[in-house]
């Protein structure tokens, strides 16, 4: 409804789609009320880090499960997602027991059953803003910065939250 709106009335907006990695081998480790207290945490570093460098100018809304999205100003939007990706990984650490903490991943089944390795959780932030492209509908906006999320997802060298922009122009 919120990007919905912006295109309705030409406001030229930022839209983050933000997501945790490897959050299913989390929840199954330490269990749902864990899960839930990094949803909750999640969600407050979305707040404070729009608050603090958009002046509380947007809107953050959990999608559900592990997925966010944060909308604000394009100019706003680097700055944002820095200050989200910086305060998320450096409160990773107290989500994990020192064990799994000091080895940097956990074992868990996959989605196949098997016992796998996984990094410690970390976000992935698509990006799309409306001052290079015509978005006239919301599935497009989510089609691009799920693109983008895809890329920060497929980076699998690097193990600290990441975020991606989308550069190209056009429709």
């Amino acid at each position: 409804e919120e990007v919905n709106r912006r295109i309705r009335r030409g406001i030229a907006f930022a839209f983050l789609y933000v997501d945790i990695n490897h959050f299913k081998p989390y929840n199954d480790t330490y269990g749902f009320a864990s899960g839930d207290r990094v949803i909750r945490e999640t969600a407050n570093i979305l707040l404070e880090s729009l608050g603090a460098q958009a002046g509380g100018a947007g809107f953050v809304g959990h999608v559900g499960g592990d997925d966010f999205v944060v909308i604000t100003e394009p100019s706003r939007a680097p700055h944002v997602a820095q200050h989200i990706v910086s305060q998320f990984d450096q409160k990773t650490a107290c989500f994990y027991k020192a064990p799994d903490k000091a080895r940097g991943f956990i074992e868990a089944k996959n989605r196949q059953g098997l016992r796998q390795r996984f990094p410690v959780i970390s976000l992935s932030i698509g990006i799309v803003t409306s001052e290079q492209r015509v978005l006239s509908h919301y599935a497009k906006v989510v089609q691009i910065a799920s693109e983008m999320k895809a890329l920060c997802k497929a980076d699998t060298e690097h193990r600290l939250s990441r975020f991606a922009f989308d550069r190209r122009r056009g429709y």
